[in-house]
């Protein structure tokens, strides 16, 4: 190596690299580089998925208390009509209800998935 008038570097004719030497150290740069940006995707996968799978088991225990909440009060409501009609009246009531609301969000739901794109 040799300083120009400038006092910048420059490299002689025997230190720079061969053409063979500079592909061979662009191919390893480029190799390290696309295993460094696989394992990145890899890490920010496992965190996306780590994350998701938490809250899918957030949501499903909240689904099993809300479903336990809605037992509770179809038992309180069967309880309640309880005291004014015979108890199998009460309950096939509720039970009638709860059919109902059923049949109308099935219904409300099959027009949705069978209506056209354009519509929706």
């Amino acid at each position: 190596m040799a300083t120009s008038g400038n006092g910048s570097m420059v490299l002689l004719e025997e230190e720079s690299p061969s053409m063979a030497e500079a592909v061979e150290q662009a191919f390893r740069a480029a190799s390290a580089l696309m295993e460094d940006r696989l394992e990145l995707a890899r890490l920010e996968v496992s965190a996306r998925s780590s994350r998701i799978g938490s809250g899918v088991a957030f949501f499903g225990l909240a689904a099993f208390f809300a479903v336990c909440a809605w037992v509770a009060l179809l038992v309180a409501g069967a309880a309640a009509l309880g005291r004014l009609l015979p108890a199998d009246a009460s309950v096939a009531i509720v039970a009638g209800v709860n059919l109902l609301l059923a049949a109308a969000l099935a219904f409300a739901g099959r027009r949705r998935l069978t209506r056209p794109l354009e519509e929706r």
